[in-house]
């Protein structure tokens, strides 16, 4: 069908390919019988063709008020003709002559534009059916389509998407009691053989390790641990990391058990549950940039990059992961580098004992300004007590770190209203039960499905709401709507686009009157009953010139019959579409 009038054969559209279906389907023609039986279009098909109406005001007051903006055309199809109020609009296009189509043909034309012309949003599909067709409810179907095109969800980006809000993960009570690590895979093989670099960062301090390794598998990522870990560290910690498969087979685990290692992995494809690894990958990236000669030379630039992050004050602590951990600032070898010596003892550290007189002076028995003993030959004099000195220590270490957990934990505070607050977050509303489809980036080797992969797969159903401690948020357990097979892993609200392909409502309102082109049926148009066609009169289509005649003007308008008539009024988006026109000729 064309906007011109002309019905369209159906053996010359193009073939509607179904996503499920191989099949050529082709769309039957409209005809004047169609209006006939069509519950919006009867009424004033009826009154244009022959001038009847049905008796009853509630249904002849609107098509009288609305008649003048209808024809039938020749051939004996119901257009409507609108003329464009906007001015810009205007311009362009004075009026718009648009095809009348009943009801059993909407499902149709929607799937036919829909499927055919890229997959239209719903405001995209409505402005190209509204360029043609014409029906009331033409916007609420093309939203109900396209809400339910299983190609368009799978497909196109998830614009409903809300984060949820940030659960951060609490601080470690202690050091050196939680670590977080991950793989930075390096794109050359380097000089020394190594194929990625194993990060490990202490989460209460944040003290990193970087490990290059000759792979990513359990055996090589166990002896790193071992050889690196736990002589500086000890055993029975916690290991937090992704599902990656180099931390998920059974050695890995059969080596954390016989060193009590708690092993905890984020859900699948959720970088910021482990974000202080994810995060140290990053700075190794930007730091190997500043150092390494090229590619193959990283091991060589590691152990400075070590020295850096550790040496560096954290933003917000303002104090360095070394200090946290040893006490003291790292010295770098720079000027000024601090020097940091513990308060002065009341015990000496000689074996011997404090001198008599130093005793009688601190007792009273003798003048503050006695002679002091003379150091004895041949021997240092210490100037420390360990005792003492291991005091002070253990005090102010332990003054740091709570001083460091208070802090960390004020910051987790502020990070997460600073992250609520940026992305609007909403709790999910997920329920057991829901379709929902799963975002997935991978691409399996040699797949040749890379740009036109889709970005979602499914469907799935949501049969189990993990929730486990507090200060973690919600996981989902899905099985394949499909297979009924389970997915081995959890996954995150931040994967989840909900799923909505039932189409029987829009069925049954918008039934399909497809057929396949095996056999063709032809649709012959038919008029029941004898009855005589009403004359149509013509209406004005756009003003060609203008003239005045004793004082009053005068106009030249072509009308949708071909003809031009001398009007002495027309209406005003004629007349303000005529003098825009005459504006931009004398520009």
């Amino acid at each position: 069908m064309h906007t011109d009038g002309t019905v369209t054969d159906s053996s010359n559209l193009l073939p509607v390919t179904n996503n499920t279906s191989s099949d050529v389907v082709s769309l039957p023609s409209i005809s004047a019988k169609d209006y006939t039986d069509d519950v919006e279009f009867s009424g004033m098909y009826q009154y244009l063709f022959d001038g009847t109406l049905s008796g009853t005001a509630k249904k002849d007051k609107p098509i009288l008020l609305v008649e003048d903006k209808y024809i039938i055309d020749n051939d004996d199809l119901l257009y409507r003709v609108d003329t464009r109020r906007q001015k810009n609009l205007a311009q362009l296009k004075p009026t718009t002559k648009r095809l009348c189509v009943p009801l059993k043909f909407r499902h149709d034309i929607i799937s036919y534009v829909h499927n055919n012309c890229g997959h239209y949003a719903a405001q995209s599909l409505f402005h190209t059916l509204a360029a043609r067709y014409f029906w009331k409810s033409m916007f609420a179907d093309g939203v109900e389509y396209c809400r339910t095109c299983d190609t368009c969800q799978r497909t196109k980006l998830n614009y409903g998407h809300r984060y949820a809000p940030l659960h951060p993960l609490s601080v470690p009570e202690k050091i050196g009691t939680r670590f977080s690590m991950d793989h930075k895979v390096l794109t050359r093989t380097t000089s020394a053989g190594n194929t990625a670099v194993l990060v490990i960062a202490e989460c209460f301090s944040g003290f990193p390790h970087l490990i290059p390794v000759p792979d990513q598998t359990a055996d090589t990522t166990a002896k790193a641990i071992v050889k690196h870990i736990v002589p500086f560290w000890g055993i029975h910690f916690s290991l937090y990391s992704d599902k990656a498969l180099s931390f998920m087979s059974a050695l890995f685990a059969h080596v954390n058990a016989m060193l009590g290692i708690r092993h905890v992995t984020s859900a699948s494809r959720t970088a910021r549950s482990n974000g202080q690894a994810e995060a140290l990958v990053k700075r190794l990236s930007e730091h190997l940039k500043f150092y390494a000669k090229d590619d193959y030379s990283i091991k060589e630039v590691i152990p400075i990059i070590e020295v850096n992050l550790r040496a560096t004050p954290h933003s917000k602590l303002l104090i360095s992961p070394y200090e946290i951990v040893f006490g003291r600032p790292m010295r770098i070898g720079i000027p000024s580098d601090p020097r940091t010596t513990p308060p002065a003892t009341e015990q000496s550290a000689d074996v011997q004992g404090p001198h008599p007189a130093t005793t009688a002076a601190r007792t009273g028995s003798a003048p503050i300004n006695a002679e002091p003993r003379a150091p004895q030959s041949g021997r240092t004099e210490p100037t420390t007590d360990p005792t003492s000195y291991y005091r002070w220590l253990s005090t102010e270490l332990k003054r740091v770190h709570d001083a460091v957990k208070v802090g960390r934990e004020n910051i987790k505070v502020a990070d997460k209203l600073k992250y609520d607050k940026a992305n609007k977050v909403v709790e999910p509303t997920w329920k057991v039960g829901d379709q929902v489809l799963l975002q997935d980036n991978t691409v399996k080797s040699g797949s040749s499905h890379i740009i036109t992969r889709p970005r979602f797969v499914g469907p799935y159903t949501i049969t189990d709401i993990v929730t486990g401690c507090p200060d973690v948020g919600p996981a989902y357990r899905l099985v394949d709507m499909n297979s009924g097979k389970a997915l081995r892993h959890l996954v995150s609200n931040d994967r989840l686009k909900r799923y909505d392909a039932n189409r029987q409502n829009f069925n049954r309102r918008l039934p399909s009157v497809q057929v396949t082109a095996r056999p063709q049926t032809t649709f012959i148009p038919t008029v029941v009953g004898p009855r005589q066609r009403r004359p149509q009169t013509p209406k004005p289509i756009e003003i060609l010139s203008d003239k005045k005649i004793a004082g009053k003007r005068h106009y030249r308008v072509k009308y949708t019959d071909g003809q031009i008539y001398d009007c002495d009024w027309v209406n005003r988006p004629l007349l303000d579409h005529y003098q825009a026109k005459q504006r931009f000729r004398r520009l």
